[in-house]
Formats: C-alpha cells, sequence, structure tokens
C-alpha cells in the first residue's frame, strides 16, 4: 500500500508542466517554513503574481492583446480563487481603506453574496459586475487572482458579445500559451498546498471574501478553512 501511494504520487506530479513544477517545487518551499501564517502565504502569492506578470513581459503575445484600461467586460463573470488569493486580497483592502470603507465594502459584498449564494457558476445573473470593480477598474488590480490575470482578448468584440449576450461561455479569442501560463501557476501552487496539507480549493471570490474579511490576519481561522476543500482548483471558465 506505502509503494502504491508513492507511486501514485510520483505519476502525479510527472503530468504538471515544467513551468507547474517550478511553481509548485518554490511554493512548496516557501510555505513549509509556516505553512499556518496568513502572512507568509500572502507573501508567497504575491510572489506568485509578480512572477506570472514577469512571465508574461518575457513572452509577449504574437499580436497586441484588445484589454485596455477602462475594459472591463470580463469584470462581469464570477471567478473563483483559492485561499492564498483571497488571503492576499484581504490583506490588501486591510492595508489600503479606512474602517469606514471597509464596512460599505463589507455590506456590498453581503449584498452581492445574498443574490448569488447557492446557485451554480454558470447561472450567476451575467449583469452583476465583480465587487470590486469601481470606475470600469478593478479596486484590486494589483492583487485581482489568477483568473483575472488570466484573462485576455484579442478581438474586443468578442467580449463585447459575450457582456451584451450575457452568456459566460461565449467564445473569446485568446492566445492559449498566455492562458496556460496561468493555469500552471495556479496547478503549481495548489499541489504546494496539497504537499503542505492546507486546503487547495477554491470558492467564489466574493463568499470568500466576506468570510476572511471580517477577522485579523494573525493567524488562519479554522472557519475558513471547509469553503476551500470543495471545488477542483483551476477551473476558469472556457472561453478560448
Amino acid at each position: 500500500m506505502h509503494n502504491r501511494t508513492r507511486r501514485s504520487r510520483t505519476t502525479a506530479l510527472t503530468t504538471l508542466s515544467p513551468l507547474a513544477k517550478e511553481v509548485r517545487k518554490v511554493s512548496a518551499e516557501f510555505l513549509s517554513h509556516n505553512p499556518h501564517s496568513p502572512f507568509l502565504i500572502a507573501d508567497l502569492c504575491v510572489g506568485l503574481f509578480e512572477s506570472l506578470d514577469a512571465f508574461y513581459d518575457q513572452n509577449p503575445p504574437p499580436c497586441e492583446l484588445a484589454c485596455g484600461p477602462g475594459c472591463s467586460f470580463c469584470c462581469y463573470n464570477q471567478v473563483r480563487a483559492t485561499l492564498p488569493e483571497i488571503v492576499t486580497i484581504v490583506r490588501y483592502i486591510q492595508k489600503t481603506t479606512s474602517e469606514f470603507e471597509r464596512q460599505l465594502l463589507s455590506q456590498n459584498i453581503q449584498r452581492h453574496n445574498q443574490r448569488i449564494r447557492g446557485i451554480s457558476d454558470l447561472d450567476i445573473p451575467r449583469d452583476l459586475p465583480c465587487v470590486f470593480l469601481k470606475k470600469s477598474r478593478r479596486s484590486i488590480y494589483e492583487v485581482r487572482p489568477f483568473a483575472c490575470r488570466a484573462w485576455h482578448a484579442l478581438n474586443r468584440s468578442d467580449c463585447l458579445r459575450a457582456f451584451e449576450e450575457k452568456n459566460p461561455l461565449a467564445p473569446v479569442e485568446q492566445y492559449p500559451a498566455r492562458r496556460q501560463a496561468a493555469l500552471d501557476f495556479v496547478c503549481g501552487l495548489t499541489r504546494a498546498l496539497d504537499h503542505v496539507r492546507l486546503p487547495s480549493g477554491d470558492i467564489i471570490l466574493p463568499l470568500g471574501i466576506e468570510a476572511v474579511l471580517p477577522f485579523s490576519l494573525d493567524h488562519l481561522e479554522p472557519g475558513w478553512l471547509p469553503l476551500f476543500q470543495i471545488h477542483k482548483p483551476g477551473n476558469f471558465p472556457n472561453t478560448a
């Protein structure tokens, strides 16, 4: 039985891309120092965000992306995020907003979640913007989740059509290698979470924020953890 378990783990690792393997290795080593520290988890996630951005800069697409300032069609899709991404966003909010601003945000998130709670991802109303969308730009752009970093379009009209049709699965022409890189980062990170025995599932972003935002980030709250044990990580909507 022991040998069978070892073989299955080895086989699982060999299915990872080289990029995902590297992300897993770096993340697992980083988390091994104190896997239950939210601050360490957030530091790791910020480092991975920066590494993915650097990867994009070093591997530019063959043609210019249609995305740009003021374009927010994709912000009407409901994205999922892992525990590290949620903790990172909450830390960012707590560092950059006043208590009054956080109260207003919490009220907005609660209203938002009342509309989506218990509804499957694809049945969530498509006229519902991200809770962090302000003036056609994400207020947490610097720490936006991997799903948002993966999203891009080569043709703005594709995004407009998907938005007008309120169809989250409408085809949007994308650069496959760019999208795959973000998936590799998510995959590597979630394998590292498995390695240090932290939950590696994901949750719809505002539901996760609502669960974590009221708490101090001195330690992982036990009540958060079951939220991230339900869903398979890395399931971005298929838009290619």
